[in-house]
């Protein structure tokens, strides 16, 4: 069992190489077989991490240089269970990571996938298992839907945003002017036109540095979000998803006017109708943009294909753990068993505390001999 450290990065310092390139030439015996304890899945890698693959077939073909085998590679990282096994040779790829304090996906796992053999020629897999499985994977990633009860902190940073680019706006406006959330009432109400409202909105922008700034600040904020993708794709999502949010803004602007309207006038005779108007605003404009934010996650995994962490970190889920247990027979057959535990312990409003469901097997267990 050799277990191998790459240093939350993609290279192999030197003593590492050294170490194991002592362990070959002089501790493995030909004919022996190796389980390799990798940190990263690389065979499931987008394609400006493939370096870390490279890596990968690098500390295999040191291990295989006096004439062992590597039949199973296992890793983490990833929080599920996955499992591609090989086409026409080559080791097992075993992801283990069900211990996590979230999960990951599996619905966007590729089908199939290649890693170097050391040769001329790529070892092909095919994905043989995942836990759980992609359908439920792929239901469970519209829980985004909820994400402002999920995150309502994040939710709330949200709202207080909007609050403070609403604040900016309308202090700004010219003395003369009605306040900008009157253009907007009046379109709900069926008066006036959408160009009038956007109009007075547009034009009152240039008077607020203030906003400016902060649109441009959440700009940066949203692209640097994508920032391990590709640099035109990270722009183009940045700008749009603050663009969406902009209209949630004006949108958190309108209901919280509304229900102000309703309320605040109770409020006028201790000065506080404004405070009050602005923590409806945060309360409104946090449930609209952690929906959007929910939408742009679900968007972000299902079609684009990224943002894995972020889109099922966010939904704190518990269960779905895994674990695995190895076992060598007599014979030398090493059997691999892939346990899950389906619900987590979890302690209850009451204070009762629910027991975890007992360990069941992900598949049959897989044999090496």
């Amino acid at each position: 069992l050799c277990g191998v450290d790459v240093q939350l990065g993609e290279d192999l310092n030197a003593a590492q190489i050294d170490y194991f390139r002592q362990i070959a030439q002089h501790a493995i015996k030909p004919g022996e077989r190796i389980i390799l304890c990798a940190p990263h899945p690389s065979w499931v890698a987008p394609p400006q991490q493939h370096r870390a693959g490279d890596e990968l077939t690098r500390i295999m073909d040191l291990l295989k240089v006096g004439g062992a085998e590597v039949p199973l590679v296992l890793v983490g990282d990833l929080h599920h269970y996955s499992r591609y096994a090989p086409d026409d040779g080559g080791p097992q790829l075993v992801t283990a990571g069900g211990g996590g304090a979230f999960k990951h996906p599996t619905h966007k796992l590729p089908f199939a996938t290649q890693l170097q053999n050391g040769g001329s020629k790529n070892d092909s897999y095919t994905l043989a298992c995942a836990y759980p499985d992609t359908k439920r994977s792929h239901r469970l990633s519209f829980r985004n839907l909820m994400f402002p009860f999920f995150n309502w902190d994040f939710s709330a940073f949200i709202g207080l945003i909007y609050a403070f680019l609403v604040w900016f706006l309308e202090t700004r406006r010219p003395v003369s002017t009605a306040p900008i959330s009157e253009a907007f009432l009046d379109l709900m109400a069926g008066h006036g036109s959408i160009a009038d409202a956007f109009g007075r909105l547009a034009s009152t922008i240039p008077r607020s540095p203030e906003f400016a700034l902060l649109v441009l600040a959440v700009c940066v904020g949203l692209i640097s979000f994508n920032v391990n993708y590709r640099r035109g794709l990270a722009i183009c999502l940045g700008i749009g998803h603050t663009a969406i949010h902009m209209m949630a803004m004006v949108v958190s602007f309108c209901v919280a006017a509304q229900i102000a309207s309703v309320v605040a006038p109770e409020f006028q005779q201790f000065g506080l109708s404004f405070l009050v108007f602005l923590v409806i605003m945060i309360i409104v404009g946090g449930l609209l943009g952690g929906i959007v934010f929910g939408l742009y996650l679900i968007f972000a995994l299902n079609v684009i294909g990224i943002q894995w962490t972020n889109s099922f970190s966010s939904l704190r889920i518990a269960d779905f753990n895994n674990f695995i247990r190895l076992q060598i027979t007599p014979d030398g057959a090493l059997h691999v068993h892939p346990l899950k535990i389906e619900r987590a312990s979890r302690t209850l409003p009451t204070g009762n505390i629910v027991a975890a469901s007992q360990p069941e097997p992900i598949e049959p267990s897989i044999i090496i001999r």
